[in-house]
């Protein structure tokens, strides 16, 4: 009985400290007009951007999760792929200005095709496949952290 104690106090304490992570950011147009707003985890560590997203089968409404690209080397291409992510994503690229730079809609489920920016990204962003269109976000919008 202590040891179910002990795991179910483990994996509560670990959803709790993912909230407590969770930080909210808006998306503003060109003109400042707001868009959407998200609440988002942030992967800033290599194990937690190789991760992402994989193996969720849920992500909510209006959250996403923000991967802190500037701790990879220069010389390193930057792309994402699908593998093991099991949930549509649209991917929004950033530059080290929080302007949207590029825009991947509707990246898909196992898909192992390698998604590269346009432009080389500092940060990006994986929101619900289809937000992005229906919050207007285009390229030149701004993200305010």
């Amino acid at each position: 009985m202590r040891t179910y104690i002990f795991i179910i106090s483990t994996v509560l304490i670990a959803l709790h400290a993912n909230i407590a992570n969770a930080e909210s950011l808006q998306i503003v147009s060109a003109q400042n007009e707001p868009l959407c707003s998200f609440e988002i985890e942030t992967a800033d560590t290599p194990q937690a951007i190789e991760k992402g997203l994989m193996y969720r089968k849920h992500l909510a409404e209006n959250s996403g999760m923000w991967f802190d690209l500037s701790i990879i080397p220069p010389h390193q291409p930057i792309a994402f792929w699908m593998k093991n992510t099991l949930i549509p994503l649209d991917i929004l690229f950033i530059d080290e200005h929080n302007v949207i730079v590029d825009i991947k809609n509707n990246a898909q489920p196992q898909d192992t095709s390698l998604i590269f920016p346009i432009k080389r990204p500092t940060y990006a962003l994986e929101i619900n496949a289809g937000k992005a269109t229906v919050c207007n976000i285009t390229i030149g919008d701004v993200i305010h952290k």
